[in-house]
């Protein structure tokens, strides 16, 4: 109990540190080093890697990365806005700590496991069908980014379908490996032949996010295949060194991203000089605007009352589609940022991170909500430590665990609308496996 209170307090000092500092990349350095050294430690303390470590990684990726980034204006409302989501990270990680409960594997000795699988016979067509699926969905987005960019891509695909599908795209692999090494004992070479299709997609789409985590989740779920003493620190290594691979290699994609392979526009090929540590490291990171809109949110809300759960609601009623419901509401990312800026296509929309929604409602009293998300990541990292502990279909929830959490840092509802979308093909093939 004294140590949770001596993280507590620690943390609470670190909030009362950031407060401190007036200068934008010296706080962007600080906290990165902070979050860097604090994981590092962590990590090999625990000899794992815990949701926790997952969510500050992808502070980091997507919100720290925009410190360094040339692409957005600064000012002092962004060191206002940097310091606000430093403090609401903080308030998640004390959240986790007074939930953390120190899980110890206690299923050495269970049954629970793949024996107790028959799928049916009709379960490796639907994958493969499905594989197809997603390919041919997807194929023409592709093709547009690597030719013109993605400004050429279509902004009229339905919300709701583009979920499903890039939800799909998550689990596939997963599943694919699940059913084919872990089940059928199969060779990993050709789980990585059917699921192949998805990962060039994802790839040539040069989105990283989708890429990295539909590979993630293949690589955990095939780990399973040789030990269910869950992800040990060895394990952990082999993971950061994938990722940083696929980092690299889709980098190279993200280049491409605004102008194609058409464009005669090579000057973001061109590598830059970076003076810190922390923007080298973080070039590799995808700044997604989360600063500069939570400063745009804090000047709207000086002027305008708060929402009161107007905003955080979307959630439930998301589904109805708007031919049906006309006036529906639309994102906080859709609406605010047209109150100030223009020329943004009908489908655009911004993120404004793990804070955006529960800001717009409540204002500096979404910290508290802020604590519980953090209770939440602790239960969820107790689920995802039994599931990674055992070769149970549970294997494959527990993996997609970790895209969900990423992506929460970008954008709640729509990491929550993924995982629901997720949820439906996660129960789907359980009940094509034939669990007895």
């Amino acid at each position: 109990m004294h140590h949770k209170i001596l993280k507590i307090l620690f943390t609470l000092l670190l909030c009362i540190i950031v407060l401190f500092y007036d200068e934008y990349k010296a706080l962007g350095s600080f906290y990165f080093y902070t979050l860097t050294l604090w994981g590092i430690f962590d990590i090999i303390k625990k000899k794992k890697i815990e949701l926790i470590h997952v969510w500050n990684a992808a502070f980091g990726f997507i919100i720290l990365s925009e410190v360094f980034s040339e692409k957005f204006n600064t000012s002092q409302l962004s060191v206002v806005a940097l310091q606000f989501l430093i403090i609401a990270n903080n308030v998640i990680y004390i959240g986790y700590v007074s939930c953390d409960k120190s899980f110890k594997n206690k299923i050495e000795n269970s049954k629970e496991g793949i024996i107790n699988y028959n799928p049916k016979k009709i379960t490796p067509y639907i994958i493969i069908m499905l594989v197809f699926f997603f390919f041919f969905f997807k194929i023409s987005s592709a093709i547009a980014s690597i030719s013109v960019g993605r400004v050429g891509q279509s902004e009229e695909e339905s919300f709701i379908l583009g979920s499903i599908v890039n939800a799909l795209g998550f689990i596939l692999p997963a599943l694919i490996a699940y059913y084919f090494v872990i089940i059928n004992k199969k060779k990993i070479l050709l789980a990585v032949l059917i699921a192949s299709p998805i990962f060039i997609i994802e790839f040539l789409i040069g989105t990283r996010f989708p890429l990295l985590f539909s590979v993630l989740g293949f690589v955990i779920v095939v780990l399973g295949k040789f030990s269910i003493k869950g992800i040990n620190l060895k394990t952990s290594f082999f993971i950061i060194l994938s990722i940083s691979v696929l980092l690299f290699g889709s980098k190279a994609m993200q280049n491409f991203r605004a102008q194609g392979f058409m464009s005669n526009n090579t000057n973001d090929l061109i590598q830059e000089n970076y003076n810190s540590i922390p923007a080298s490291v973080l070039s590799l990171g995808s700044p997604e605007g989360v600063v500069d809109m939570t400063g745009l949110m804090f000047n709207y809300f000086e002027r305008h009352n708060f929402m009161y759960g107007k905003s955080s609601s979307f959630i439930l009623y998301f589904w109805v589609p708007r031919s049906i419901w006309p006036d529906k509401p639309t994102m906080l990312g859709h609406w605010l940022i047209r109150e100030y800026r223009y020329g943004f296509s009908s489908g655009h929309s911004s993120s404004f991170g793990f804070t955006g929604e529960l800001y717009s409602d409540f204002g500096f009293f979404s910290l508290i909500f802020v604590f519980f998300v953090g209770r939440l990541i602790a239960k969820a990292n107790d689920f995802k430590n039994k599931a990674l502990k055992s070769n149970s279909y549970q294997l494959v929830l527990g993996a997609m665990l970790f895209p969900y959490i990423f992506f929460f840092v970008r954008s709640p509802v729509t990491a929550t609308i993924n995982f629901i979308a997720i949820l439906f093909f996660y129960f789907l093939f359980k009940k094509m496996f034939v669990i007895k």
